[in-house]
């Protein structure tokens, strides 16, 4: 991998890990000061942002990576991003339109009614949102990424700053929920206005965004029912928990079921930036090559997601009282069991059937995992409660990637194969080094000393660990 796709990587990475970590920040000082059922509410809102922007927007960053691609003129670049942002305009409007009517269906959805009333203002938030997400895409098309960082880092300073002010402040939810819209138009016409001042030399026109949106529709349609089926695969067992346990009991797993967001910008960070680089090399039938790449990639991610995500299982009770308080303790099994799907995440396994430009088929593969996604979160959930439901995220998550690794391989004629892909040896020794640190793990000491202890024992074993493995690998190839 060259330098200069590693610092494409690198921004990114960086310039997302700036807002996500904002993000992080606001919800721990909200979920100190605001009651927990007020909470909950709060994540129930970002959570339906989710879904909306899955089933809606989600594939159009990949399209239209893909579709420039194709191009080397930058003229050519710029109408289709522009074409893109009137799509984007129109769809967003859409979605604030039937989120506003259909505020009261989805309260009941959510088994929750004063979500009706925040649904009011919160309808155009979804819009800002999509733009805001828009950019990294754009930065990466027209080889900007540089300023990805510095961008990143005043989003992150406006969504999130006021709203801390607020809470501390006012301490009420209906200001907290408009310091929370506001900020996020502010965000949302600041984007708009960085591409359209990036783009002012590049006039738009008309003829290609005729063309080209059909185009876009035909490749990404498949990717948006993908993307979809697949966001409610991941976010269903919410809806589930939220409706048969409560809201309070839901406060509790959304907390645990927090993903800390590193292992998310990791993946998607790569994916971003390969796809181009991975779909030229398909096309051009180099499946060595690709694969090359994306092993050696993957590889790196796992040396610094795993012992990470080792620390966050093995330590799950002191992460979550430290972030979210005391009274969120409860929560710390269901973060373990969500944090060792960064085990699995290592890799985007669609990946390779998106680069082929094959989202039909990875359609299909996510519509399975949503319909055994929402059967089994219903019946696990209800005998086994909050637990259940993250044990068959858990287990859903292991049989979608063994299933869409055999379609990759069967599609691209059994020349790219996920499993030679996938870092074995770094997960085995995940699994030994965290059920060693688990068993040795001391308990009637002061927390802070135990997760010191651990966080060192993990650094140490896991760097032995891969020092070994590497040596048994040069060994083997000489």
């Amino acid at each position: 991998m060259d330098n200069k796709l590693l610092s494409k990587i690198v921004n990114i990475f960086f310039g997302a890990a700036l807002i996500q970590g904002a993000n992080i920040l606001l919800y721990m000082v909200l979920a100190r000061l605001m009651p927990t059922e007020a909470f909950a509410t709060y994540r129930q809102l970002f959570l339906i942002q989710a879904i909306v922007s899955a089933m809606s927007f989600s594939a159009i960053p990949t399209a239209l990576l893909y579709f420039c691609n194709e191009s080397k003129s930058l003229r050519v670049k710029w109408n289709y991003i522009k074409s893109i942002c009137i799509l984007v305009l129109l769809l967003g409007l859409g979605i604030a339109v039937v989120i506003f009517f259909a505020r009261d269906t989805i309260a009941l959805a959510f088994s929750n009614l004063k979500l009706a009333e925040s649904l009011k203002v919160f309808a155009f938030v979804p819009l800002a949102t999509m733009f805001v997400s828009m950019l990294a895409s754009v930065f990466i098309v027209i080889d900007k990424t540089a300023i990805q960082i510095k961008v990143a880092g005043f989003i992150a300073i406006v969504k999130v700053a006021p709203v801390i002010i607020v809470a501390f402040v006012y301490n009420n939810f209906q200001a907290i929920l408009w310091s929370t819209v506001l900020t996020h138009i502010v965000v949302g016409l600041f984007a708009i206005w960085l591409i359209s001042y990036l783009g002012k030399c590049y006039p738009f026109k008309s003829t290609v965004f005729r063309v080209f949106i059909p185009r876009l529709c035909l490749y990404s349609f498949p990717l948006l029912l993908a993307s979809s089926a697949s966001i409610l695969g991941l976010k269903i067992d919410h809806l589930i928990v939220s409706s048969l346990l409560g809201t309070t009991v839901y406060a509790l797993y959304t907390v645990g079921a927090f993903e800390i967001p590193i292992f998310s910008l990791i993946q998607s960070s790569i994916s971003a930036v390969l796809i181009p680089q991975i779909t030229r090399d398909i096309k051009n039938k180099d499946y060595k090559q690709a694969q090359t790449l994306w092993k050696t990639v993957s590889y790196k991610s796992a040396l610094l997601s795993f012992p990470i995500a080792i620390l966050f299982i093995v330590e799950a009770e002191y992460i979550v009282t430290l972030l979210f308080s005391e009274k969120y303790r409860a929560a710390a099994p269901i973060f373990a069991l969500f944090s060792s799907l960064a085990l699995l995440r290592v890799i985007t396994f669609g990946l390779g059937l998106r680069a082929m430009g094959k989202t039909n088929v990875e359609f299909y593969c996510t519509l399975v995992y949503l319909v055994s996604s929402g059967i089994g979160a219903y019946f696990f959930t209800k005998h086994l409660g909050m637990q259940g439901a993250a044990i068959w995220v858990l287990a859903n998550t292991v049989i979608y990637a063994i299933l869409i690794s055999l379609v990759t391989a069967i599609v691209s004629g059994y020349n790219l194969r996920l499993w030679q892909v996938y870092p074995f040896k770094l997960l085995l020794l995940a699994c030994v080094i965290t059920f060693a640190v688990w068993h040795i793990k001391v308990t009637n000491i002061n927390e802070h000393l135990a997760f010191i202890i651990s966080l060192t024992e993990i650094v140490a074993f896991w760097w032995l660990g891969v020092i070994l493995l590497n040596e048994k690998h040069c060994k083997k190839n000489n």
